[in-house]
């Protein structure tokens, strides 16, 4: 075959071959009605091809019947068929159709032809219709905002060629990108995936797509595609750093500047997209700019930075209320985005408790009538309950519609919905994400309205419903197990289901950690089991820290402190991430204090009739101390 290629360009090189065919193609006339070819080399013209509509039929809505996750690594409904006529030859060579079918994902023409959304853009004030929002504060933490700059020429918007060597990153990239494919993910995965993970399918594919392009390729990329490719460059370099043995601890502090400069990098790129690739020539596909918040945002938890995480949280949704649920159709890849997302939001919410907001903005939601169409573009800092009536029991049973489940992110929405993705990706019900979300948010209002007997007083109706919506929930998903050879999702959600009913009684009802004590044995049991199960299958693990933390923070006694306190190191060995040190760190700050007000003299009652022992919690210490403990 070499030999052939060879005969074929005759004496010239393979390279001034090439260079020959581009220049012609730089001049319409050239091209002949066939197309031209050099060689084996050639181009095909498809402005001169006859009349032809075969390949057109293929529809591309986000409301397609469900299909497995992993079908998505090769088909994206987000990407229609562009229009143009192939000649009968095409049509007839099965390759040259699976070529045009199999479309790579940088062509993005359903960003090409959404006019619809541009026109809305055009249509908003300066802050795009979106209410100022104090949530950004860890206290002061600014996000890095989606108001568009001045649209810069094309040319200044690319990423040079020389950027990833001029950091020392040229070399290493390759081995960064397959650690981070091979190792990372399952160190950052919330829980094992059930089918390939999201990461594989959408941020690994991309970033080697943007690798290829910059340094084999020679082409210029947008600042979205750099961001996610420097995010997931960190990210690798970090868990490397952290992660070394005994032997190579002298590596450590080259991994640890290589991360930081990749996530200095990754931070410009994404920052720069925001700003001028929302719109105009210079417009990013929203898909790839999800991508890199999102890398951004594992990063950002894995290396410990707290105000940097916060506000990707809150620019990703900016991004998702503006662009993702604008579209008119909402492909399947975009929903797998949009699901990670909302695991991240939700449970990182939940354990977020620095809010400053006063209690009059708090019920500020007036009523609506179900269905609500109308896209939403308020940014949502889970301190607002809507003033609707509660849902009926004939209410819960019935489904979403479809209008509202694919534009409900925060799952404020009790009532199931049936083209959701969560047991798919996590093998997690979205039910138990939607009570976490409603828990966490009548949580923060009630600590906000406590100084307001009337309005605490209405929430009340609104606590008994949820109350018993955890309890019967957690009671139903966590039926016995004899067999012990359930696969490892579903001990996790055990352990899930038992934290969110010691966090709902906590956050709520602020009970004395002695009645959760045989909540705090449940998840202990199922970690363990789900530790178990992850050996059997060969899993890396560790999982979300969430149960680990939540279960921890109300264990009184030595044994079962012991137990998540070992587990809690494991993993921090094992992922490098800062999330499980914070946490570790902030159960042992509870149980310490807990210990000293047992032993004080002063210690046998406070003022609310409660031991003083039960009155230290993680919400309080998180408020004194300014800290979020990060565990999505």
């Amino acid at each position: 075959m070499s030999t052939q290629l060879t005969e074929q360009v005759e004496s010239r090189s393979v390279v001034t071959t090439l260079a020959e065919i581009d220049s012609w193609t730089q001049d319409g006339s050239k091209v002949q009605p066939g197309g031209l070819a050099v060689g084996p080399f050639g181009v095909l013209d498809f402005a001169h091809a006859p009349q032809a509509s075969t390949l057109l039929d293929r529809p591309a809505s986000g409301n397609a019947p469900d299909t497995s996750i992993a079908e998505l690594e090769d088909v994206d409904t987000d990407i229609p068929m562009p229009e143009f006529d192939p000649s009968p030859q095409l049509i007839n060579t099965p390759s040259t159709l699976d070529a045009l079918i199999s479309l790579p994902d940088c062509l993005q023409w359903s960003d090409l032809f959404d006019l619809d959304f541009e026109n809305w853009l055009s249509q908003q004030p300066d802050n795009f219709g979106v209410e100022p929002s104090t949530t950004l504060n860890l206290t002061d933490a600014q996000s890095t905002s989606l108001q568009p700059a001045p649209v810069e020429p094309i040319s200044s918007s690319c990423l040079p060629l020389t950027n990833i060597d001029d950091m020392g990153l040229g070399n290493e990239a390759q081995l960064l990108i397959k650690h981070f494919d091979s190792h990372v993910i399952e160190a950052i995965a919330a829980l094992p995936f059930n089918t390939k993970s999201p990461y594989k399918i959408l941020n690994v594919a991309a970033a080697v797509q943007t690798h290829a392009d910059i340094t084999y390729l020679g082409r210029s990329v947008k600042h979205a595609n750099a961001a996610n490719l420097y995010s997931l460059l960190a990210c690798s370099a970090h868990h490397l750093a952290t992660t070394l043995s005994d032997a190579e601890l002298n590596k450590a502090s080259y991994w640890h500047g290589l991360s930081s400069r990749a996530g200095r990098k990754a931070k410009e790129h994404l920052q720069k997209s925001l700003q001028g690739e929302l719109q105009g020539p210079n417009k990013a596909k929203y898909k790839d700019q999800l991508m890199a918040l999102m890398s951004m945002l594992a990063y950002t938890i894995m290396a410990g930075h707290q105000r940097d995480a916060r506000c990707y949280m809150i620019d990703a949704e900016r991004l998702l209320r503006l662009r993702g649920l604008a579209k008119r159709q909402i492909s399947r890849r975009a929903r797998l985005m949009h699901h990670m997302y909302t695991w991240a939001r939700i449970v990182s919410e939940s354990t977020y408790v620095l809010h400053e907001e006063k209690a009059v903005n708090l019920l500020a939601m007036p009523p609506a009538p179900r269905p609500q169409t109308a896209h939403n573009t308020r940014l949502d800092d889970f301190l607002r309950v809507e003033q609707a009536d509660e849902y009926s029991e004939t209410d819960m049973e019935d489904p979403k519609e479809p209008e509202i489940g694919l534009h409900d992110i925060h799952l404020q929405d009790p009532r199931p919905y049936s083209d959701t993705m969560y047991l798919q990706i996590y093998g997690i019900p979205e039910t138990w994400l939607s009570l976490l979300s409603q828990t966490t948010r009548l949580a923060n209002v009630k600590e906000m309205l406590k100084h307001d007997s009337h309005l605490e007083r209405s929430l009340n109706k609104r606590m008994a419903r949820l109350e018993d919506m955890v309890c019967t929930f957690a009671s139903n998903n966590n039926v016995a197990d004899e067999s012990h050879t359930l696969p490892p999702a579903q001990y996790m959600l055990r352990a899930l289901n038992s934290a969110l009913v010691i966090f709902f009684y906590r956050r709520i009802r602020d009970v004395n950690a002695l009645i959760l004590q045989s909540h705090v044995d449940d998840v202990i049991n199922a970690l363990q089991n789900f530790d178990l199960s992850l050996a059997q299958q060969n899993l890396q693990g560790p999982g979300t820290a969430w149960p680990t933390f939540i279960a921890g923070c109300e264990a009184n006694t030595g044994p079962r402190r012991q137990a998540l306190l070992a587990r809690m190191e494991r993993a921090h060995r094992k992922t490098g991430s800062h999330c499980f040190q914070s946490a570790k760190t902030m159960m042992q700050e509870v149980w310490a204090r807990r210990d000293q007000m047992a032993t004080s003299p002063k210690s046998t009652r406070s003022g609310s009739g409660r031991t003083a022992k039960s009155s230290t919690t993680w919400i309080e210490l998180s408020r004194e101390k300014k800290e979020w403990v990060i565990l999505c």
